[in-house]
């Protein structure tokens, strides 16, 4: 029985991993596709509420400026929109994505007229360390894979073909 606690104890965190980490006192999502030939930009450029605001050989940045976080989960905060930079380094057949200077634009107000962006750092951050709390990590893994899907969705390749990852 007390093997039993034990393993479970040690494994929870490992089953809770996502793409987030800290860095300089700010939070960033990093994770790598293994996708092989694709056209990056042109996948970005197929998402509306993505912009691409430099291309330059295997380096593409850009950003969202008004985007609903999509999905099932995570607390009331992830009903408002978001904004986001991104950049994408292209290297040995995968790209990996870097979101940083992630803001959730809530609505304030009596009538929500006024829009605030308001930092993950301040909702997921405590002296510089992501809080290990469960509504964080619940938000955080919410956001893990709403983020996923936006730059994994459907990979355009070189040849113009479409392919799901």
């Amino acid at each position: 029985m007390k093997n039993l606690l034990f393993t479970l104890l040690f494994s929870l965190p490992l089953m809770a991993q996502h793409n987030f980490r800290a860095e300089d006192g700010n939070i960033v999502w990093e994770k790598a596709f293994p996708v092989n030939n694709v056209n990056v930009v042109a996948m970005i450029e197929s998402h509306p509420e993505l912009t691409v605001d430099a291309y330059m050989d295997n380096l593409v940045q850009g950003g969202a400026k008004e985007m609903a976080i999509t999905g099932e989960g995570g607390s009331g905060l992830m009903q408002n929109n978001c904004k986001f930079d991104y950049v994408i380094v292209m290297e040995n057949g995968q790209y990996i994505v870097k979101v940083k200077d992630f803001k959730f634009l809530e609505k304030m107000g009596p009538m929500q007229m006024r829009t605030v962006a308001s930092s993950w750092e301040k909702y997921f951050m405590d002296e510089r360390k992501i809080r290990p709390t469960p509504i964080t990590q619940g938000n955080l893994q919410h956001l893990d894979n709403f983020l996923t899907g936006i730059f994994a969705g459907a990979a355009i390749t070189s040849s113009g073909e479409l392919t799901a990852n």
